[in-house]
């Protein structure tokens, strides 16, 4: 999620708003936010509430995916 709402900010900015509508079919309602950045941390948090991962893994994962996104970013199409 990290690597990913890092390369979309780059293309759109952060403060570009969304609603995600990806698991309406599933019971869900939709999700709505105001920059990538509050997508990434909100995905983050909900595996450290779901006893999933750890917040350092949290914070581990998403170094890593800003990371790869700056090497992404880096490459020339």
């Amino acid at each position: 999620t990290s690597a990913t709402s890092t390369i979309l900010a780059n293309y759109f900015r952060d403060s570009y708003s969304f609603t995600d509508n990806q698991k309406i079919d599933d019971g869900f309602s939709p999700r709505s936010y105001q920059s990538f950045s509050s997508m990434t941390d909100e995905a983050a948090i909900s595996r450290v509430y779901g006893g999933i991962h750890y917040q350092f893994d949290n914070e581990i994962g998403q170094s890593g995916g800003l990371a790869i996104a700056n090497k992404v970013l880096a490459l020339k199409f």
